[in-house]
């Protein structure tokens, strides 16, 4: 009659004498910590890429300027 009790109600008689009390807490906070990791991994790759565009864009002000500044001189130089 146990016997059939268990295969029948599966994991609810572990649970009802105590086989699956503490876990639910330490699974939760397992949880709560791969989440709280998960996120700042997502943070912190975020900064890395907001930082590599900045770089990437002061590299093309950079270009750009010095490309104002050619344009400038010949243009100076044609009018004189």
């Amino acid at each position: 009659m146990f016997s059939a009790l268990c295969s029948k109600e599966g994991g609810a008689i572990e649970g009802a004498v105590g086989g699956d009390g503490g876990d639910d807490e330490t699974d939760k906070e397992k949880e709560e910590e791969a989440e709280r990791e998960r996120q700042e991994a997502i943070r912190e790759a975020e900064e890395r890429r907001k930082e590599k565009h900045r770089k990437m864009e002061e590299e093309r002000e950079k270009m750009r300027q010095e490309i104002r500044d050619k344009v400038s001189k010949i243009s100076k130089a044609s009018h004189n």
